[in-house]
Formats: structure tokens, C-alpha cells, sequence
């Protein structure tokens, strides 16, 4: 039992969503206090869950408040603060961001987790909530997260927000969650999703749209597999659609009114080339506070 909220004297209110592993309630309990409960009828999914939130429960800026978790028989819970809102929402109902608070706030996050070695593996609009009594961006749902001395296998990330290493099944670390975080701040500033296709095919040749060819020497199994070139001219092909696309290098540029230099240094194809959280940081740190 927590000291905050009393789980075993409460009820669920409704259902306010549907993850891959469970239904999520909104909770209260006996004294009016509100909290979420998230069901998981996966058992690594919630003891990963558990494992992390239980070593995150001092940072409750940057992350929702870990109140407790059941776990009996196949009924398995996590019982956490109510944040709200999530990203996701907010995009779609076209809602005000103040994009520097939004930056430090998710940045400090990473930074956190990165010092702790997790590995999101999932960083996304969906994964992202709001507490609006705090005005804080927080960090949430680790049930694919895992640390950097214990690696999950592939795939990994959803799609639209999948680093290139992970499309080409190379070794991974924290900077894939850095990639995805470039892509959710292109999103929330333009307002459409950079690589929205289902095949990680496709994906990565709009990534090299957006960003220019790949390095050979680091994705030496993509040109082999996807790339050739007609004369001078690299060509793609969709071995999937057994279609050939040419890339016209020409335009193979970031977009130039990008109002925030941070989506370009984390879209960097070489991990270790990307921006890291604590730079980041650095940043933004004087202008939010």
C-alpha cells in the first residue's frame, strides 16, 4: 500500500485507452484522489514495466509518479498519477505547445534514462503525457525498454519512429531514442509525421530523401541489398514492389526553415553523430526557466 492514494479502496471510473499489452483505467479512490491503472496481460511487459518505473520513483518531473503494482494470477497492474493528456491528443486536436518547454522537459527524461542505461525503444507521441497542473512533459510506457547491458531483440520502436541502425539490424544503444525524439519534434512543428509508411523499407528511403545517402562503410548491407547506381545516378529498389526509384541527390536537403537545429542533430545517420540529451539540454536549459 502507497501513502499517497488508497489502491484497495477504490474504483475505476473508465476506460481511457488501449495499449499493446492491456486496457488503461481512470481510477479513484476513496477520498476523491484520481490515479491510473494500467492492466498488462503480458508478464515481461510488466515486469519490465515494474523494474523501471520502482528505479524511477524519485524523478516525478520528468516521468509519472510509480504509486504501486498487483500482480496475481493473470490479473497484472500498475497503478500510476493521472497525467491528463498525451501528445498524441494534443496534436491531433491541434492543441498550443510551447516547443522549448517541450524540448528541455522530454530531453532531461532522456538524459535520465541514459544515465540509468534504459533504452526506450518506444519514444513516441503516444508515449509522451502532459500534467497540466505541473505544465510538464513527461516520459511514460516502458514495457519494450530495456537497459544497455540487456538488449532487446529486433524489431524494436515503431516504424514511423524507427532509427535507420534498427531498420538495418546493426547494434543499438540510447541514440535511437534521440532519432525517434527528432521525429516527434518535426511532427509536433510541422504538423505531420516525417516517415509515416508501414514497410521499413520505404522509410528509409525517405529518410534518404530527407537526409542524403547513408554512409557506405556504416550501412554496407543496405547498398547491397537496395541501392545501385546507373552510371552516376543512385537508384533504390523496393525489392518488396520490385520497383526502382532514382534519388535525385539535388534535393537531398534538411527542410531550410527548420526554426530548431535540434531535429537535424538528432537525424544524424551515424548514432554516435547525434545529439545527446544533456547537449540538448545545454541548450534550452536558459530559455525555459
Amino acid at each position: 500500500m502507497c501513502d499517497i492514494i488508497n489502491i484497495e479502496n477504490s474504483r475505476a471510473i473508465q476506460q481511457i485507452g488501449f495499449g499493446g499489452f492491456g486496457k488503461i483505467y481512470l481510477c479513484e479512490d476513496n477520498k476523491g484522489k484520481k490515479f491510473v491503472s494500467k492492466q498488462i496481460s503480458n508478464l515481461d511487459s510488466f515486469l519490465t514495466e515494474v523494474q523501471i518505473y520502482s528505479g524511477l520513483r524519485e524523478d516525478t518531473d520528468y516521468f509519472p509518479h510509480f504509486y504501486n503494482y498487483f500482480n496475481q494470477g493473470v490479473k497484472r497492474c500498475i497503478f500510476m498519477e493521472n497525467c491528463q493528456q498525451d501528445l498524441r491528443s494534443m496534436l491531433d486536436n491541434g492543441e498550443e505547445i510551447c516547443h522549448d518547454s517541450f524540448i528541455l522537459h522530454i530531453s532531461k527524461g532522456l538524459q535520465i534514462l541514459k544515465n540509468k542505461q534504459i533504452i526506450h525503444c518506444d519514444l513516441k507521441p503516444e508515449n509522451i503525457l502532459y500534467d497540466e497542473r505541473k505544465d510538464l512533459f513527461k516520459i511514460c510506457d516502458f514495457g519494450i525498454s530495456c537497459f544497455n547491458f540487456r538488449k532487446r531483440k529486433f524489431p524494436i520502436q515503431t516504424v514511423y519512429y524507427r532509427a535507420p541502425e534498427v531498420i538495418a539490424r546493426k547494434d543499438y544503444d540510447q541514440s535511437i531514442d534521440i532519432w525517434s525524439f527528432g521525429c516527434i519534434i518535426h511532427e509536433m512543428i510541422y504538423g505531420r509525421i516525417l516517415f509515416q509508411y508501414k514497410e521499413e523499407i520505404e522509410c528509409f528511403f525517405w529518410m534518404m530523401v530527407n537526409l542524403g545517402l547513408p554512409p557506405k562503410d556504416y550501412y554496407q548491407i543496405v547498398y547491397e541489398k537496395s541501392i545501385r547506381y546507373d552510371g552516376k545516378e543512385p537508384v533504390f529498389y523496393n525489392n518488396k514492389n520490385d520497383e526502382e526509384y532514382y534519388i535525385d541527390v539535388s534535393k537531398m536537403s534538411f527542410p531550410r526553415n527548420t526554426p530548431n537545429l535540434v531535429i537535424k542533430r538528432c537525424l544524424q545517420w551515424i548514432p554516435g553523430e547525434r545529439i545527446t540529451p544533456s547537449e540538448i539540454v545545454e541548450l534550452y536549459g536558459d530559455i525555459c526557466f
